[in-house]
């Protein structure tokens, strides 16, 4: 689903912000 996706690219930026941070 949609969801899932959006998840997805929500846990991916969240873990982008960690690796940066």
């Amino acid at each position: 689903p949609y969801i899932d996706a959006e998840r997805l690219y929500y846990y991916s930026l969240e873990r982008k912000a960690l690796v940066t941070s």
